[in-house]
């Protein structure tokens, strides 16, 4: 295959997503993160490490009841 691990680190520098990991302050809410419009499909928010729900707000609310906000942002966003 003439691979090295000289591919294999621009492999993956250019095509990893971001993981962001915010723990929220208690009784502080509001904007948590800034999406580019056109690129929403490619960021995914989850509370309280619930990966079956992927979030689409990027407001905390007093309501939501959230220790931990996983942010994974894809590869195609620069």
């Amino acid at each position: 295959m003439n691979i090295n691990i000289n591919n294999y680190k621009e492999y993956s520098e250019k095509y990893s997503s971001i993981e962001i990991e915010i723990k929220p302050m208690k009784n502080k809410y509001g904007p948590f993160i800034n999406i580019q419009v056109d690129k929403e499909e490619y960021y995914h928010i989850y509370y309280n490490d619930n990966k079956d729900k992927d979030i689409i707000d990027t407001y905390l609310n007093e309501n939501d009841k959230v220790s931990k906000i996983n942010i994974i942002i894809e590869y195609h966003v620069t």
